[in-house]
């Protein structure tokens, strides 16, 4: 209808009305989004097995033209997160995500995310310290073939840090068996903030993750490839808590290009391979692929990748291989073995 509360409670209904799995009998079921764009306030999964899927081109179009296919549009101003889910098994399909009425700082999806699968959706303005898909965590998450667009168009006067897809929590349990294949990030920054503003975007946040797979990705930062006062792009950021758990993360396969990190390791997180990656295109001086002190167990390998630094190993960083790249190498360190690297012309 476009009607905010008519829509979300007529969505919620069909959400509801979904068979609770219990005594013997199976439970889940499939609500269907008619093409045409729903106007929500918060709206929650709460029956396992659960199929969330749109109808139609969806996000192959624009969410303002008719007959778009299937769009959740977050009502204008909406403080809260526009799709909670709350049960495992759950699957979402070929809706787009419209985060245009969002308030700072929430997401338009969230959930504990078990089982929990994400296909052919795309999430858009997605600003203002707002995230696409916050998993809190997620065992066995897939997110497959989606379009994440960071958007900030007015000035910023705070500090601000839009995420697409943030996995996981610093406190609390930790996530394991997370998939982010064949998605397309775009971040773009139109606008320079002023004062005290600041934007740090980035494509993919993960915190206290064990065994995830980030393959077949394009990252791609601020069009024109143009160097923002005040904003640093960054395309997967790596943290963990000294937690046993943080480690055996597989980079591979990805594209990426005009980011000021392509990938950034801010607390010492063990056990990753990087492989197969492209990146062009740098923007600013800082390292493409920077590693913390400390850090240990990386294997990076087959890369191709432009800018004056494009591994930093940095100060302490000890039993990682850096082997068979294109890439300009720093601080390579006793304990490391970097080797068959050919700068990049």
């Amino acid at each position: 209808t476009g009607v905010a509360a008519t829509d979300t409670a007529n969505i919620q209904a069909a959400l509801n009305s979904i068979p609770v799995a219990g005594a013997g009998l199976g439970g889940g079921g499939v609500v269907i989004l008619r093409q045409g764009i729903y106007v929500v306030n918060q709206i929650t999964i709460f029956n396992e097995g659960t199929k969330l899927s749109g109808s139609g081109p969806g996000f192959t179009t624009t969410s303002t033209a008719p007959n778009c296919g299937s769009t959740l549009r977050a009502a204008n101003p909406l403080s809260a997160d526009m799709l909670v889910i709350l049960a495992s098994q759950v699957m979402v399909e070929n809706i787009l995500f419209d985060g245009f009425g969002l308030a700072a700082g929430f997401a338009l999806v969230s959930g504990n995310m078990g089982n929990t699968i994400f296909r052919d959706c795309a999430f858009v303005d997605i600003k203002a310290g707002n995230i696409g898909i916050k998993a809190t965590t997620g065992q066995d998450l897939k997110i497959l073939d989606c379009i994440f667009k960071i958007r900030e168009s007015a000035v910023i006067t705070v500090a601000r840090t839009p995420i697409a897809i943030k996995v996981g929590a610093a406190l609390g349990g930790f996530s394991q068996n997370v998939d982010i294949i064949g998605n397309h990030f775009m971040i773009v920054v139109e606008v320079s903030p002023t004062g005290a503003g600041s934007i740090v975007g980035k494509a993919i946040e993960m915190t206290k993750v064990f065994k995830a797979v980030i393959e077949r990705n394009q990252i791609e930062g601020n069009s024109g490839f143009v160097l923002v006062t005040g904003v640093t792009t960054i395309g997967i950021e790596l943290f963990t808590d000294g937690s046993a758990e943080s480690k055996g993360v597989a980079i591979g396969n990805n594209n990426g290009r005009s980011l000021n990190n392509f990938i950034r390791q801010t607390t010492a997180f063990p056990k990753v391979a990087v492989c197969g990656n492209t990146y062009i295109k740098h923007v600013g001086t800082a390292p493409v692929i920077d590693l913390v002190t400390g850090n240990t167990n990386w294997a990076i390998a087959g890369n191709v990748i432009e800018g004056a630094t494009g591994v930093n190993l940095a100060a302490g960083a000890d039993s990682n291989v850096v082997a068979g790249n294109i890439a300009n190498v720093v601080n390579a360190g006793a304990g490391n073995s970097v080797v068959n690297n050919v700068a990049p012309l």
